[in-house]
Parts: C-alpha cells; structure tokens; sequence
C-alpha cells in the first residue's frame, strides 16, 4: 500500500510538472501574439506616419511660373541664344540673363504639388482652343525703350487670352492666384541707359529689312519662322544680379514643356 501511495504521488508529482510546462508554453504563445500585436501597431503607425509625410510634403508650396520660351533645339533658339552671348561679349550681362529667353505668361505663383497636377491637366486644352481661334505667336521688331530696355516685339493674343483664363479656372477649380502677363515681348537686354548702347545691342538682334546679305536674310527667316513652347517651371534657388557671376541665374526645374505647334493642327476636343 505505501508502495502504491508513492506510485501516486510520483504520478500527481508528474503531471504537475507537465501542467506547469503546459502554462510556460501557453503564456510564450500569448507574450508571442502580445509581441506581434505591438509590432504590427508600431508598423501600422509608421505607416500612417510615413502617409501623413507624403500629404503634407505635397501641400508645402513652391513658387512657380508659366511662360512660353524659344523651342529648344529649333534655330530660332540657337540663334538666340547665340546673339545673347554675343551681347554679354561686347557689353556685359544684365538682369535680363537671370533667366532664360522667355515671353512671360504669369507671375510667380504659389502652388502645392497637388494644385500643380491639376492645372497641368487643364492647360492643354485651354492653350489649345485659344491657339485654334487666334493661331500661334508672331515676333515683330526689336525695340529700344528710354527706361533702358531692348526688346523683341511680340503678337501673342492666343496665349493673352489663354492666361486670363488660366487665371479665372485656377482660381475657381485649384484655389490658386496667379496673375496673368500681357504676352507681347521678350526682353532681350535691361538697365542700358544708354542710348547708343541699346541701339547697337538691337542691331545685334534685328537685321535691317532692307539689307540683302546672307546673314541679315537668314536672321528674317529665322524670326518669321520661330517656334516656341509653353513652360511650366518650378523656382529651385533664387540667384540676383549682383552675384550673377558667382552663383549663375536661377535655377528652375520644368514641370511640363509643351510645344505649341503640337497643338495647332490637332482637333480641338468637343
């Protein structure tokens, strides 16, 4: 009988211990699950965090602006840009070599990433229906100003008329302020006072109707026959005159460049 009273307890004694094992592993399984529900929150939060990042970074504003350039790689544009240089050889830069060659179509305006993507899906085709009714830009005549500009002379009333518009939907459809620009020139040359400056920087730029030789009959062909591009460009840095040399012009990145005679000879939608 003590025999088996001791069989007993070694069995009570046993299965104690297998009860005991039995917790340990059920209380790891539940600290496991515990563990794993906390990371999942840590991860669902950094998740939510990284979102809110994303959100909030594409409601910072940036500065930007809208013109319409020279079409690059086009000999217009070449030969711009070459005159320009020639200029800045024989009479130095001015404020006008701040920025590129450009017909301004706005001011500077504030804009959010996602006002941006909006008004680049509306641009099309409100520059497209003006260009239909009114026909691209054209370039006129060099002229000099006695408030010491040089400029080309431009006739742009399609693009007019598409920057007040832009002006009237990005207010009512992406909140935005955005001031419309007159489109009628590209200032070539600033702060001449000059007289005569300003006159040999327009011969520069401007052959004389009259002359027949080859470089003065190309310059007209060239002018009559220029293409240009919408620009949509974001401010990065601004630069000023004074440390032109040192820090270069400002630095802009385009946001969307889209070439007006893509879109003169394509139906306009309905």
């Amino acid at each position: 009988e003590a025999e088996k009273e001791a069989e007993e307890a070694e069995e009570a004694e046993k299965e104690a211990e297998e009860e005991g094992e039995q917790k340990k592993c059920e209380g790891g399984i539940a600290k496991s699950k515990d563990e794993q529900d906390a990371q999942n929150a840590a991860d669902d939060s950094r998740d939510s965090q990284i979102a809110l990042n994303h959100e909030v970074a594409d409601e910072v504003p940036a500065s930007y602006l809208v013109n319409i350039q020279p079409a690059e790689g086009s000999v217009f544009y070449t030969m711009l840009y070459e005159q320009r240089q020639k200029c800045a050889d024989e009479f130095g830069a001015d404020p006008t070599f701040l920025y590129p060659l450009h017909v301004s179509v706005t001011g500077f305006f504030e804009a959010s990433e996602f006002q941006i993507r909006r008004l680049r899906d509306v641009i099309p085709e409100m520059l497209q229906r003006e260009l239909k009714d009114a026909g691209g830009p054209t370039i006129g005549k060099v002229i000099c100003t006695k408030t010491g500009y040089v400029l080309f002379d431009m006739q742009a009333s399609a693009i007019t008329n598409f920057s007040q518009r832009l002006g009237e939907v990005s207010s009512r459809q992406c909140g935005l302020h955005i001031r419309p620009k007159a489109v009628n020139h590209i200032s070539l040359a600033c702060n001449r006072p000059e007289e005569a400056i300003r006159e040999k920087i327009r011969r520069i730029f401007e052959a004389p109707e009259d002359a027949m030789d080859d470089a003065s009959r190309l310059i007209r062909e060239t002018r009559d026959g220029a293409e240009f591009d919408l620009v949509i460009s974001r401010l990065l840095a601004r630069s000023s005159f004074e440390r032109l040399s040192e820090d270069g012009p400002h630095k802009f990145t385009e946001v969307v460049r889209i070439p007006l005679n893509s879109l003169i000879d394509i139906p306009t939608p309905r």
